[in-house]
C-alpha cells in the first residue's frame, strides 16, 4: 500500500545528508541512497520522479562523484575500512532499485552502470577482507546479487 503524504514527508525528513558527505571512511550504508531507495518504495512512480529530481538535481560527475566511484579500500583486512566493501554492495542494490523507478532512460542506464561497477569492485575485493569482512560481507553480496 502507498503511504500518505504525511508519512512520505516524514520519511523524506529522516535523512538530510548530501552526496558529498559520503563516504565517511567506515560507512557500510549510503545514507542518501538509502533515503532515495526508501522514497522509491513509498511514493508513486510519478511522485518519486519529481522527488528524485529535487533530491539529486544532477547525476553528472561533478555533483555525483562520491557515489559514481567505488571507495578506495587501502587495507581490506582493517574491519573499519573493510566497511567500504559493504558500502559498494549497498550502493549497488540501492542504485538498482532507484534506476528501475526513474523515468529518464539516460539516468536509469547511468545508475545501472554505476551499480554494476560497485558490484564488480566489491566482489573483487571482498575475498581479501579476512575475518573482519568474511563474517558479514557475504550477506551483503548475496543480497546485492539477488536484486
Amino acid at each position: 500500500p502507498r503511504s500518505t503524504r504525511k508519512e512520505s514527508s516524514a520519511a523524506s525528513d529522516v535523512y538530510k545528508r548530501q552526496v558529498n558527505y559520503e563516504p565517511s571512511g567506515t560507512d557500510f550504508i549510503s545514507p542518501c541512497l538509502a533515503e532515495a531507495e526508501l522514497m522509491s518504495k513509498i511514493l508513486s512512480r510519478k511522485e518519486f520522479n519529481i522527488w528524485i529530481n529535487k533530491f539529486f538535481p544532477s547525476f553528472n560527475e561533478n555533483e555525483f562523484k562520491n557515489i559514481i566511484n567505488p571507495p578506495i579500500v587501502l587495507d581490506p583486512q582493517d574491519p573499519g575500512i573493510g566497511h567500504l566493501i559493504g558500502l559498494m554492495f549497498h550502493r549497488s542494490w540501492t542504485l538498482k532499485k532507484i534506476s528501475s523507478s526513474i523515468d529518464n532512460n539516460k539516468s536509469s542506464k547511468l545508475l545501472r552502470n554505476i551499480s554494476n561497477n560497485h558490484s564488480i569492485k566489491g566482489f573483487d575485493i571482498m575475498f581479501d577482507s579476512g575475518y573482519g569482512g568474511e563474517h558479514w560481507l557475504s550477506t551483503f553480496a548475496i543480497y546485492n546479487f539477488t536484486r
